[in-house]
Protein backbone atom coordinates (compact mmCIF):
# COMPACT_ATOMS: atom_id res chain seq x y z
CA UNK A 1 0.00 0.00 0.00
CA UNK A 2 3.05 2.40 0.81
CA UNK A 3 4.42 2.10 -2.57
CA UNK A 4 1.00 2.26 -4.25
CA UNK A 5 0.55 5.43 -2.40
CA UNK A 6 4.17 7.05 -3.82
CA UNK A 7 3.09 6.13 -6.60
CA UNK A 8 -0.33 7.85 -7.18
CA UNK A 9 0.04 10.56 -4.62
CA UNK A 10 2.62 12.60 -3.12
CA UNK A 11 5.20 10.99 -0.42
CA UNK A 12 4.02 13.69 1.90
CA UNK A 13 0.46 12.57 1.61
CA UNK A 14 1.29 8.85 2.01
CA UNK A 15 3.29 9.85 4.91
CA UNK A 16 0.52 11.47 6.51
CA UNK A 17 -1.76 8.75 5.59
CA UNK A 18 0.74 6.26 7.25
CA UNK A 19 1.56 7.94 10.35
CA UNK A 20 -2.78 8.43 10.74
CA UNK A 21 -2.67 4.47 10.28
CA UNK A 22 -0.16 4.30 12.72
CA UNK A 23 -2.00 6.46 15.70
CA UNK A 24 -5.46 5.39 15.00
CA UNK A 25 -4.12 2.03 15.63
CA UNK A 26 -2.51 2.67 18.56
CA UNK A 27 -5.17 4.49 20.18
CA UNK A 28 -7.24 1.19 19.19
CA UNK A 29 -4.95 -0.82 21.01
CA UNK A 30 -4.55 0.98 24.06
CA UNK A 31 -8.55 1.37 24.68
CA UNK A 32 -8.51 -2.76 24.05
CA UNK A 33 -5.94 -2.95 26.56
CA UNK A 34 -7.85 -0.61 28.99
CA UNK A 35 -11.03 -2.71 28.44
CA UNK A 36 -8.97 -6.04 28.45
CA UNK A 37 -8.06 -4.35 32.26
CA UNK A 38 -11.55 -3.34 33.37
CA UNK A 39 -13.21 -6.62 31.97
CA UNK A 40 -11.10 -8.79 34.96
CA UNK A 41 -13.48 -10.18 37.64
CA UNK A 42 -11.83 -11.68 40.89
CA UNK A 43 -12.47 -14.92 41.96
CA UNK A 44 -14.08 -13.42 44.80
CA UNK A 45 -16.57 -11.37 43.47
CA UNK A 46 -17.69 -14.20 41.13
CA UNK A 47 -18.69 -15.64 44.26
CA UNK A 48 -22.50 -15.86 44.84
CA UNK A 49 -24.36 -15.72 47.49
CA UNK A 50 -26.21 -19.41 48.36
CA UNK A 51 -24.39 -21.21 45.82
CA UNK A 52 -23.73 -24.61 46.70
CA UNK A 53 -20.05 -24.95 44.70
CA UNK A 54 -17.03 -23.28 43.33
CA UNK A 55 -14.59 -24.59 40.61
CA UNK A 56 -11.51 -22.64 39.41
CA UNK A 57 -10.88 -23.00 35.59
CA UNK A 58 -7.43 -22.03 34.30
CA UNK A 59 -8.95 -21.80 30.73
CA UNK A 60 -9.55 -18.45 29.18
CA UNK A 61 -12.87 -17.03 28.31
CA UNK A 62 -13.10 -17.72 24.49
CA UNK A 63 -12.34 -21.60 24.97
CA UNK A 64 -13.97 -22.60 28.44
CA UNK A 65 -16.89 -24.05 26.56
CA UNK A 66 -14.79 -26.38 24.05
CA UNK A 67 -12.75 -27.93 26.95
CA UNK A 68 -13.73 -31.39 27.53
CA UNK A 69 -12.76 -31.07 30.88
CA UNK A 70 -15.11 -28.50 31.89
CA UNK A 71 -17.71 -30.33 30.19
CA UNK A 72 -16.97 -33.23 32.02
CA UNK A 73 -17.48 -31.26 35.39
CA UNK A 74 -20.56 -29.37 34.26
CA UNK A 75 -22.48 -32.89 33.27
CA UNK A 76 -20.65 -33.97 37.17
CA UNK A 77 -22.51 -30.70 38.87
CA UNK A 78 -26.01 -30.98 37.25
CA UNK A 79 -26.07 -34.99 37.84
CA UNK A 80 -23.97 -34.38 41.29
CA UNK A 81 -24.94 -30.49 42.32
CA UNK A 82 -21.30 -30.68 43.03
CA UNK A 83 -18.03 -30.64 41.12
CA UNK A 84 -15.53 -33.43 41.07
CA UNK A 85 -12.66 -32.51 42.85
CA UNK A 86 -10.40 -35.84 41.41
CA UNK A 87 -11.22 -35.04 38.21
CA UNK A 88 -10.73 -31.36 38.59
CA UNK A 89 -9.38 -29.05 35.76
CA UNK A 90 -7.65 -26.53 38.79
CA UNK A 91 -4.03 -27.98 37.55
Amino acid sequence: MCIWGLIKLSAWETIFGMVVVVIGKSWFLDRMVWLYDEMKVSVESAKLHGMKDFLIVHRSHPFIMNDKKVLQQIVVFIKNGMFDRDKSTQQ
